[in-house]
């Protein structure tokens, strides 16, 4: 059994390039088995990295990109505020 990190799960769901996925994409794009992953994977999930959307027909789960690992867009909680308030500092520090 290969040793898989979360965030080498994580990475593979940010390069799928699809909005929805499950935990056989995650390891054909990693070239490994399925159970290889699902230790990192469920760790991923309980962190918020991923969102469970629904089951398909094959009862198999179908999840997507949470807020925390969509990063750059300010969609992880705080992440906004965090940035305005660091640039209305930098305002008031260059009017001093």
């Amino acid at each position: 059994m290969a040793e898989i990190t979360q965030q080498q799960v994580i990475e593979a769901a940010q390069k799928l390039g699809k909005p929805e996925f499950n935990r056989q994409d995650i390891a054909t794009a990693l070239g490994v088995e399925k159970s290889d992953v699902k230790q990192a994977f469920t760790q991923a999930r309980k962190d918020g990295y991923f969102e469970k959307v629904r089951d398909d027909e094959e009862n198999t789960g179908i999840f997507k990109l949470g807020a925390k690992a969509q990063g750059g867009g300010g969609e992880a909680q705080g992440g906004g505020d965090a940035a305005r308030e660091g640039t209305a500092e930098r305002t008031v520090g260059q009017q001093a």
